[in-house]
């Protein structure tokens, strides 16, 4: 075709991972927790400062994993947010976390 295109010197790596159709190969075999460590990988390399949120991790994560979670997410300095769906108080298992406790009904803050 003859059409003027301008092309950025630089073109994100996101945006050329996205519309390339990359993807991660044998990511069924990792596991959740391997998953997430590689979502983690991924975002430090592009430098994605967008914050992460994850809904019900502990579910699907043993303590000693969601602990190597924790210490992954602040060596590499990512804005995370981790919702939690539980009828009782966790604090114990989310002491490296901000932890905030929010009943069902949101009157306990």
């Amino acid at each position: 075709m003859d059409v003027p295109l301008g092309i950025p010197e630089t073109p994100e790596l996101a945006k050329l991972m996205k519309f390339s159709g990359l993807k991660i190969d044998g990511i069924a075999d990792m596991g959740i927790h391997g998953i997430l460590e590689t979502l983690i990988k991924v975002l430090v390399e592009l430098n994605d400062r967008h914050t992460v949120v994850l809904t019900n991790v502990s579910h699907y994560l043993q303590v000693a994993q969601f602990k190597l979670l924790s210490k992954a997410v602040a060596d590499a300095g990512l804005p995370l947010l981790i919702i939690e769906f539980s009828e009782i108080r966790r604090q114990r298992l989310f002491a490296d976390c901000d932890y905030h406790y929010i009943d069902s009904d949101f009157v306990l803050w």
